[in-house]
């Protein structure tokens, strides 16, 4: 289905394609059809004027002849230039200029140029009319002639008719060449017209063909759509609840975070203050511990609740399993005994860690509900081969090799009616307010965003197995990503830094922090109080560290209002990761430097040393 519509979109694209040029190269046609008229206009009225300044002597006609004139020469100019390898096109316009076409067609009559110069009909039109330039060249030589004659103290009556005549024969020889180029041209016009007309039939029988194919495979899936359109509306109800619930977590963390980086930043500058030789009591350790926990802990609850598209990479699923099961260790009840088993050649698969955390914490609890006595949790990874036959049986997929990440249980079980309604958002069959009945529907939804397969084994009393099979990766797994080292603790300095947070905690901490190390600090609450503050001491100011979002006026609209006000001034952004966050920075430039939640105070001032180091043209260590 797929290839048809893309072919559909071809020949679509394609036809549009084929009018535009069609109507493009109808304009350049008209264009250098008119500029042949005008060629040919000004080639008669030269021959008249010159011919009645031959029997008056009235120096006004033979101006206009030279005017004329000046029409066939302007068209040489251009034609000779076009015919270059690399033409000026600033002579080109020139030339078409001084032939009196209309500065609105020459661009299209230089492409028309350039683009048909080889084609039959045309190259042999572009000959003729170009055959003509030695017949103007022969009228402005006896041009000359008659002018010399004419302005003589007693004109020869003989020598001018003589000359007359020689003109009349030029004007013949370009009347012959201007009905040769008539000709041919209305010959390349009928060969025109019958290739446009084939195109257009043809074009028009392809898409009849790709309009009568459509309305089968349409008749052939209405049935097929209806249900599909009732598998959407619950995949909808379970997008937007999950989309206020991520929203509502994004932004518990973005408070957490805030007030981590309080506690964190706190505690570094009390052990600063402690004595050197001398150690932090255990109650700060205990302090910094938790907090950094805590950080822990925000981070997972933002990767549980991502709602963005999928970060999909290799990923060796032995490894990711075992560290999650030592999670779940902890978790479950200890009345539930939780086995893994893993194959040693298990081949890497292309998914996304936070997803599959969340297919194995949903299973996992739903295995935990079912066993309320307790029991047993297995999981199981290992490769599988699944071929035609298996792929029919699921209704989905493609064969190949899988890696199947297996969840038993050894609870109550489910019937086939319940098996049936498993994947259906909202559906759940535990007690009215104990469930939400989305667990196994984001199981679902996130298995199918990796193109994988979902299959539940389970009958009453015998327990569950629900299999996910994840497509292996076509490539080699990627080294695990190293943790980016952290900036080197700040030496400090003396200069001035505008720091702007509509949090006072974490304002009035990284001002302490900042004025330990040296700096001169100016604290605004937003962006409208910082630009007060960027009025009066712009010439001092060095670095502006700022928030992303604040009231009134947050972190992009002062930066893009500071630029505007001409000021060169480096911003390094704090964000919290929260989702208001994540919708303001993509108002930001991407190389902006951003400081994330929660930092550190060796994290602030390394950055700051880097940014004004950087600014000044020095490389910070």
């Amino acid at each position: 289905m797929l290839a048809f519509w893309a072919l559909l979109a071809v020949t679509v694209g394609g036809s549009a394609a084929i009018t535009y040029f069609g109507f493009e190269t109808l304009s350049a046609v008209r264009a250098y059809v008119g500029g042949e008229g005008l060629w040919s206009k000004a080639q008669k009225d030269a021959t008249y004027r010159l011919v009645r300044y031959a029997r008056s002597g009235d120096t006004v006609e033979y101006r206009h002849f030279r005017q004329l004139l000046d029409v066939q020469l302007g068209d040489r100019q251009a034609r000779s230039e076009l015919d270059r390898p690399r033409p000026d096109y600033r002579l080109v316009r020139e030339g078409f200029l001084r032939g009196r076409i209309h500065p609105a067609d020459v661009d299209g009559l230089a492409w028309f140029f350039r683009r048909f110069r080889h084609v039959s009909y045309v190259s042999e039109a572009i000959d003729i009319w170009a055959a003509g330039d030695s017949g103007i060249a022969d009228l402005a030589a006896l041009g000359d002639s008659i002018h010399a004659e004419a302005t003589r103290a007693r004109p020869d009556a003989v020598r001018l008719a003589g000359l007359l005549d020689r003109v009349d024969r030029v004007d013949a020889r370009l009347a012959a060449l201007e009905d040769r180029f008539s000709a041919t041209l209305g010959a390349g016009a009928r060969w025109a017209r019958r290739v446009l007309w084939s195109v257009i039939l043809g074009t028009a029988a392809f898409l009849i063909a790709v309009g009568a194919t459509l309305s089968w495979r349409l008749a052939r899936h209405a049935r097929a759509a209806e249900t599909n359109r009732r598998a959407l509306e619950g995949q909808l109800r379970q997008a937007q609840k999950m989309e206020a619930i991520g929203q509502l977590t994004g932004g518990i963390a973005h408070d957490f975070n805030n007030l981590l980086t309080i506690i964190l930043s706190n505690v570094e500058l009390v052990k600063s203050d402690v004595p050197v030789g001398e150690e932090p009591g255990p109650d700060l350790a205990e302090i910094e511990a938790a907090a950094r926990k805590g950080a822990a802990m925000v981070r997972k609850l933002l990767a549980f609740s991502r709602t963005g598209q999928l970060e999909l990479g290799p990923v060796e699923l032995t490894r990711l399993v075992r560290d999650l099961s030592e999670m779940l260790r902890r978790l479950l009840p200890e009345s539930i005994d939780v086995g893994v088993t893993a194959a040693p050649d298990c081949p890497p698969v292309l998914a996304d860690p936070g997803a599959v955390e969340q297919i194995l914490l949903n299973l996992a609890t739903n295995a935990r509900d079912a066993m309320p006595h307790g029991g047993a949790l297995n999981i199981v990874v290992e490769p599988r081969s699944l071929d035609d036959q298996f792929r029919d049986a699921m209704g989905d997929g493609r064969a190949g090799l899988y890696v199947c990440l297996t969840v038993s249980d050894t609870g109550a079980g489910m019937d086939a009616t319940v098996q049936e309604r498993l994947f259906e958002p909202f559906f759940t069959t535990k007690p009215p307010g104990v469930g939400t009945g989305l667990g196994m529907a984001m199981v679902y939804g996130l298995v199918r965003q990796h193109g994988g397969l979902v299959n539940v084994d389970s009958a009453p009393g015998r327990g569950t197995a629900v299999r996910v099979y994840f497509p292996a990766a076509t490539r080699a797994v990627a080294a695990p990503a190293r943790p980016r080292a952290a900036p080197p603790p700040g030496v400090g300095g003396s200069e001035t830094i505008l720091l702007v947070e509509d949090e006072a905690g974490i304002r009035r901490v990284a001002q302490r922090a900042l004025e330990r190390a040296g700096y001169r600090v100016l604290t605004a609450e937003d962006g409208v109080e910082a630009l007060d503050v960027v009025r009066v001491h712009a010439k001092e100011i060095r670095l502006v560290v700022s928030d992303v979002v604040m009231p009134r006026c947050g972190g992009p609209e002062l930066h893009e209002a500071v630029v505007r006000a001409g000021h060169s001034i480096p911003f390094l952004f704090m964000s919290g990761y929260a989702a208001r966050d994540a919708d303001s920075a993509e108002k930001l430039d991407p190389d902006l430097p951003v400081l994330h939640k929660p930092w550190s105070v060796a994290d602030l001032l390394g950055r700051v040393r880097q940014m004004l180091d950087a600014k000044q043209g020095i490389s910070a260590a």
